[in-house]
């Protein structure tokens, strides 16, 4: 009994331990943002189309958003309205080029916009996209 409790205080000191360590050396959003800055600069030397590079930029943004773009995550109700947590490193997103980048495209009607576009805007599916012809 007592080697089973000593073996379950062990396994639960390891996992915290692990978080902790994570946490403190975990990837440096800096870092990351200046990969994607790099890559995004790099586009200019691909022969992609504006709409490709439109997506190339989003998937950098969510990249450097992390948890926060993040809209699988459960919400958990609350008296008015619900709430979702995500770790966030303000700094790096204010700061980061890869979040002031120019628009590619005016404004596209609904049938214009790519399919990974229009998942986006509609949350993967989970909400009915307008499919308009006005721009969105």
């Amino acid at each position: 009994m007592l080697k089973a409790f000593l073996v379950c205080m062990c396994l639960g000191l390891t996992i915290l331990y692990s978080y902790l360590v994570l946490d403190i050396f975990g990837p440096d959003m800096a870092q990351i943002s200046k990969k994607l800055e790099k890559e995004l600069s790099d586009l200019d030397e691909i022969s992609l189309s504006p709409m490709e590079k439109t997506e190339e930029q989003i998937r950098a943004i969510r990249e450097l958003c992390g948890e926060l773009c993040d809209t699988t995550k459960p919400i958990v109700p609350g008296e008015f309205m619900g709430t979702v947590t995500s770790k966030v490193d303000c700094h790096t997103l204010f700061s980061s080029p890869v979040f002031h980048q120019p628009a590619l495209l005016p404004p596209q009607a609904w049938p214009q916009l790519s399919k990974k576009i229009q998942d986006q805007y509609t949350y993967q599916g989970r909400s009915r996209g307008r499919q308009g012809t006005q721009g969105i």
